[in-house]
């Protein structure tokens, strides 16, 4: 009834066999009580004095028993799922006629992602230098992987997700570990690497500048 069920009810008295004598006990002075209430009043209120009488004489028997009321509810809701975008500059990078970026579009109005919202209750993320629920708020020049998955950690701790789904390339140039900001996470996370093979990597060393005439025992620029 009302999704509960699964009713159970037991004591916390370690002595429940005292409590039934000092019961009868009471409820034998109550009736003595009635018996002789003096001076003599009418029956009306004798039996009110009664009834009142076995009302505490109750109270205190439960009180003695510390009764335990259990049962259970269950109700269904939809899955909550956390979408994470990559908004950082990283992402305008082109691999094989695809930004990085275009494919996180493209993934976005998949059939399967189309499935997953009719079927769970997404919220969705933007990030870059920070988290955020608009993507104009970002510094895309910085990418705070480890800071943004504390973060949303942080917002979720009274209504966790039950999975975040994380699309990006994986990169981060600023704040926390990754690796240690996603120890522990309380969430399961679905990661999507976006980078195409080795194309990971935003940085590489293409050349170096040097002076070509140099001493011993002194600094050159490099």
């Amino acid at each position: 009834m009302f999704g509960y069920h699964q009713f159970s009810f037991d004591t916390l008295t370690s002595v429940p066999w005292l409590v039934w004598p000092a019961l009868i006990v009471l409820v034998g002075l109550g009736v003595w009580l009635y018996r002789r209430t003096n001076p003599p009043l009418p029956v009306w209120r004798r039996l009110l004095l009664a009834v009142l009488r076995l009302i505490a004489v109750t109270a205190v028997v439960v009180a003695l028993l510390e009764p335990v009321v259990g049962f259970s509810r269950t109700w269904e809701r939809p899955f909550r799922v956390s979408v994470l975008l990559d908004y950082s500059r990283s992402m305008d990078r082109l691999e094989q006629g695809l930004t990085r970026g275009a494919r996180r579009d493209s993934l976005l109005s998949s059939p399967a992602y189309q499935r997953l919202k009719s079927r769970a209750d997404i919220r969705t993320w933007y990030f870059a230098d920070r988290l955020a629920d608009n993507p104009d708020q970002l510094d895309r020049d910085k990418t705070a992987l480890g800071d943004v998955l504390f973060a949303l950690t942080q917002k979720e701790l009274g209504a966790p997700a039950d999975y975040w789904v994380l699309l990006s390339d994986g990169n981060a140039n600023t704040g926390r570990q990754v690796n240690d900001a996603a120890k522990g996470l309380p969430t399961p996370v679905l990661a999507v690497n976006l980078a195409q093979g080795q194309g990971a990597l935003d940085v590489q060393i293409v050349d170096v500048d040097y002076n070509r005439v140099a001493f011993a025992g002194q600094p050159t620029e490099v």
